[in-house]
């Protein structure tokens, strides 16, 4: 998928999270976030690198996507079912959910939610 649009993928992901167990209902909640994040870069950014992180910090499980697309004006963006899932998965995970961009250069997604360890 990424290969087709010409995307360079860098993936990084903690060798801590082996020892990590997360419930069934926090598995799907993560994926689904993820999946929808990935959704987003491939139909509206435009970009030409994606990294994506996962790693365990400080008690918290962690997702992080960057791309380097063409950004957005956060404050002009309707929310769609999309990012309004989103939502309700980060609630349901006990999480915080940052997307931050600047319009024209770049997009960053930050997910962390508390690691049941």
């Amino acid at each position: 998928l990424f290969e087709a649009k010409n995307i360079e993928l860098d993936l990084s992901f903690d060798n801590n999270l082996e020892s990590q167990k997360l419930g069934m209902e926090e598995r799907k909640n993560l994926y689904f976030i993820y999946k929808e994040a990935l959704n987003n870069v491939l139909k509206y950014s435009a970009c030409k690198k994606v990294s994506i992180r996962l790693f365990r910090k400080a008690g918290n499980v962690h997702l992080e996507i960057m791309d380097d697309g063409r950004g957005f004006e956060t404050g002009s963006v309707h929310s769609g079912n999309g990012l309004a899932n989103m939502q309700v998965r980060v609630s349901a995970l006990h999480g915080k959910l940052t997307i931050s961009s600047l319009s024209g250069k770049w997009t960053h997604l930050t997910l962390q939610f508390p690691a049941n360890v």
